[in-house]
């Protein structure tokens, strides 16, 4: 099966909260949510 058949959410748009570039990058490729403030 091809990679790009997969269903992967990404987002475009950092996070203010997101300090570390390795966080930046986590939550914009759909590795984790946020889901609450902490």
């Amino acid at each position: 099966m091809k990679v790009s058949n997969y269903f992967v959410p990404t987002r475009k748009e950092i996070p203010k909260e997101a300090v570390t570039p390795s966080h930046r990058m986590m939550l914009r490729t759909g590795l984790i949510r946020q889901h609450i403030a902490g």
